[in-house]
């Protein structure tokens, strides 16, 4: 009985010594699946989209020394064991030990990274893996001559880096398209629903490629096939010529085995919020900033000012406080969370509720989207009607608008009785006394001012100075002056560059915008008037590509490419945006032009040059102000993006990110078709629930993306 009872007393032993090390080799495998992972991310965080040797090199140093210091091993530099032999970091580790005292441990790294069957993934991947083998010592298993267990944990690692979502159109919806073929340049994704023409034989649509883009259509496994004829791997002239209800690309049309979900983007930055007492309806009584001028010239103060509203633009008459968007829209990020008394929010089949509003011309634009405008040549859109002048679309357009913002009547200057002013005609002459120009070719433009604005620059004019008086020359500019010119000439240079010309600072100094006259209009006036130019300007003025001084085209055109006007907005609920009253088309409605581009909110709107190190428009494309300047619209909101109306446009740029809304171009809110406007957001995105989309483009696309929107932010997964 003794005996058996001492055999009993052995294996229970060592059935609890067994248990306790199995539990103390589990924990410690624990720890050590822990410490691998954290060793490939923090290699791969070395990584870029295209790894380099020298990358790869030091992402395994990387995860080495994190591995090393979270086993808490404490020997000095990075290296390994000089019983290693060949390991090294310039090459993929292979069961190389650490210094001695921690030679017992064992460690592989690879990038690319090695699968878990011991394949090494593609040659171009951004991935690390860390494997460590060790032989742990064992408690109470070693009475029983077990005195060490082999353990061992594999972590890999993946770079996502930072990316712009893929589609030109994401809709989850259906889109439905009327009245003439339409072109949309870039990828288009509908998850469920189908394309449907609605125009009996008048529609068709053409997927356009782009430079980066194929022109795919492709539906998601939710989707139906549409109605008519489609055909892909087409060529442009075949797309441009597509009629009679069929769907074309350029790019393949195929169906999805899965569905792809909306990209998820970052909000922009420096959202604004509600008060604790809650938003309200915003009001127009607001000094107007971006060289808004009224119709005698002069600032005006009936503008919105960005910040959080429950309306902009939705309860009151043209003109009055709360009246409608007529160019009186200063720079900045508006957060619109729609009318909460109004009786949609109780009625659940409401498609919308009332959020932003235009009733008249508008443009708040930054320089890009102006001077790389796509109305210009060689593409020049013209009219959106007969005949056809939309064939003269050339892509890739430059970025920016399809619509001048040259030729559209100014709400603020209604009424104005300003006469306009031209470019003066100049001539220059040496001077070889009282100035600090070196011998050299120098180029010079000028302008004419009024109380309005100022007009396009002359032609640039060069001179040469001589070599005989070096140090103490001058240029003397003689301006054939004109009545209209109240405001007196600016001149723009001397410049050692051509096209490098910055204004000369008048009597009161310089100013960024708008400049000060360099020499007044004399009394009179005689026919010419003198500017001596002494000295390179030092200012940051450029000179100007766009007349202001006339009563036409819009007077708050930007010329610096630092100048942040654009504007976002954030919708919320069910807020709308649209270019007719209650989101509706009915007799006497406006048909606004609207211009907008998006606001760039780590950047100031004083029209200074930016500070060293601020994110440049149009948006930030890493760190913590990614997507910073993307949108133009963002958020939650199921309510409508609608324009209708005969005439009606509007030309954005950036992303159309709400998907949840409804875009209705053309359409009322019930859904029937009414006289199309013309749409264009070029270059973006559009990311939305649904579209139904009745315009006037006709081969100008409705929405044209080449790897410009917002992105999608970079990070590092484990991918074991």
């Amino acid at each position: 009985m003794v005996v058996l009872f001492a055999l009993m007393a052995v294996a229970i032993v060592g059935l609890i010594a067994l248990a306790l090390d199995f539990g103390m080799l589990v924990d410690h495998h624990r720890k050590l699946q822990a410490y691998v992972d954290h060793a490939a991310v923090a290699g791969s965080y070395q990584l870029a989209a295209s790894p380099t040797t020298a990358q790869r090199q030091e992402a395994r140093r990387r995860a080495y020394i994190a591995l090393r210091d979270n086993l808490g091993y404490t020997t000095s530099g990075s290296q390994f064991s000089s019983q290693a032999g060949a390991c090294s970091f310039a090459a993929d580790v292979v069961d190389c030990p650490f210094p001695a005292p921690n030679d017992h441990d064992k460690v592989s790294i690879y990038s690319p990274a090695q699968s878990s069957v011991g394949q090494l993934q593609p040659p171009d991947a951004a991935t690390v893996s860390v494997s460590i083998s060790q032989d742990v010592g064992t408690s109470f298993m070693a009475a029983l001559g077990i005195k060490f267990a082999s353990t061992s944990a594999t972590g890999s690692a993946q770079l996502r880096v930072a990316q712009n979502a893929d589609f030109a159109m994401y809709l989850d919806g259906c889109l439905n398209v009327g009245n003439t073929p339409l072109m949309s340049g870039g990828d288009v994704y509908i998850n469920q629903c189908t394309i449907n023409m609605l125009s009996q034989n008048l529609a068709a649509l053409c997927i356009q490629s782009t430079p980066n883009k194929a022109g795919n259509l492709i539906f998601g496994p939710l989707a139906s096939t549409p109605g008519g004829n489609q055909a892909g791997n087409k060529n442009l002239g075949q797309c441009q010529s597509i009629a009679g209800d069929n769907i074309m690309a350029m790019g393949g049309i195929s169906g999805n085995p899965s569905s792809i979900p909306p990209p998820v983007f970052n909000p922009p930055p420096n959202v604004p919020a509600c008060p604790v007492s809650g938003c309200a309806a915003a009001t127009a009584n607001h000094p107007c900033k971006n060289h808004t001028v009224g119709a005698a010239g002069g600032i005006v103060s009936n503008c919105y000012d960005p910040g959080a509203y429950t309306t902009i633009g939705a309860s009151g008459t043209p003109g009055s406080t709360t009246g409608p968007i007529a160019n009186n829209l200063n720079p900045g990020v508006y957060l619109v969370t729609g009318d909460t008394s109004s009786a949609c929010y109780a009625n659940s089949g409401a498609a919308s509720c009332p959020g932003v509003f235009f009733g008249g011309n508008t443009m708040n634009a930054n320089f890009g989207d102006v001077a790389g405008a796509c109305w210009a040549s060689p593409n020049n859109p013209g009219a959106p009607t007969t005949p056809t002048p939309q064939t003269l679309f050339t892509a890739p357009c430059p970025n920016g608008f399809a619509l001048n913002p040259q030729t559209t009547s100014d709400p603020q200057i209604s009424g104005c009785s300003v006469g306009a002013v031209t470019a003066p005609t100049f001539s220059l002459a040496n001077v070889n006394t009282g100035g600090t120009l070196l011998a050299g070719t120098f180029y010079i433009r000028v302008t004419a001012l009024n109380a309005l604005g100022e007009s396009v620059s002359s032609a640039e004019q060069s001179i040469t100075v001589p070599t005989g008086t070096v140090g103490q020359n001058a240029i003397d500019v003689t301006i054939n002056t004109q009545a209209s010119a109240s405001g007196g000439y600016v001149v723009y240079g001397p410049s050692l560059a051509p096209n490098q010309e910055v204004a000369y600072p008048g009597s009161g100094g310089a100013r960024p915008y708008p400049a000060l006259a360099t020499v007044a209009q004399p009394a009179g006036p005689p026919a010419t008037v003198k500017a001596t130019v002494t000295n390179t300007p030092s200012g940051t003025t450029p000179w100007p590509r766009f007349d202001t001084s006339s009563c036409t085209g819009f007077h708050n055109i930007n010329r610096n490419p630092y100048e942040n006007n654009g504007v976002t907005f954030v919708l919320n609920g069910k807020a709308s945006i649209c270019l007719t009253p209650g989101c509706a088309t009915a007799a006497g409605d406006p048909n606004p032009t609207v211009l907008l581009s998006p606001y760039c909110s780590t950047l100031s709107n004083t029209d200074l040059p930016p500070t060293a190190g601020a994110n440049p428009c149009p948006y930030a494309i890493d760190g913590p102000n990614l997507n910073d300047g993307a949108y133009i619209l963002y958020g939650n909101t199921q309510g409508l993006i609608q324009a209708s109306g005969t005439g009606t446009r509007w030309a954005m740029t950036g992303t159309l990110y709400t998907p949840k809304a409804t875009l209705a171009l053309g359409t009322v809110a019930g859904g029937s078709s009414s006289d199309p406007p013309v749409f264009s957001l070029m270059p973006g995105q559009i990311i939305a629930k649904s579209a139904s989309i009745y315009t006037a483009n006709g081969l100008l696309p409705f929405v044209y993306y080449d790897l410009v929107g917002a992105g999608l932010p970079g990070y590092v997964q484990l991918v074991r």
